[in-house]
């Protein structure tokens, strides 16, 4: 399967959806962007991991770079969306956390289409 990222603005907050395998040939795909966005003055980044299938050692270090390189330029970037092995993987090596969303932020918000009934 292969790997794509589309990019939307909402308010404050872009939002790259990332869809298939985050691994080794997935790098460039999601660091391109990234460092776009970053070097173009955005202040807040969500990665929606819900459509990728997998994420290996390399799409870990590609999410902590990001990550860092996002920080280093005043802007605030997390992760949201991750199931199934996704999601163990980053509760096993303790990166939810760090990749997570901020608590109690305005940008943890979704976005209009992504509203949920909770009735």
């Amino acid at each position: 399967m292969g790997f794509s990222v589309s990019v939307e603005s909402w308010e404050t907050v872009t939002t790259l959806t990332l869809v298939g395998e985050l691994d080794l040939a997935a790098r460039t795909e999601l660091d391109g962007p990234v460092g776009r966005l970053v070097s173009a003055g955005e202040r807040q980044l969500r990665i929606d991991l819900a459509a990728v299938t997998f994420c290996d050692s390399t799409g870990l270090s590609t999410l902590i770079r990001a990550k860092r390189v996002a920080a280093a330029a005043g802007c605030s970037l997390y992760v949201v969306g991750a199931t199934g092995t996704v999601a163990d993987i980053l509760e096993m090596t303790q990166l939810a956390a760090y990749l997570g969303p901020p608590a109690c932020s305005s940008a943890t918000s979704v976005g209009p289409d992504q509203a949920t009934n909770d009735a």
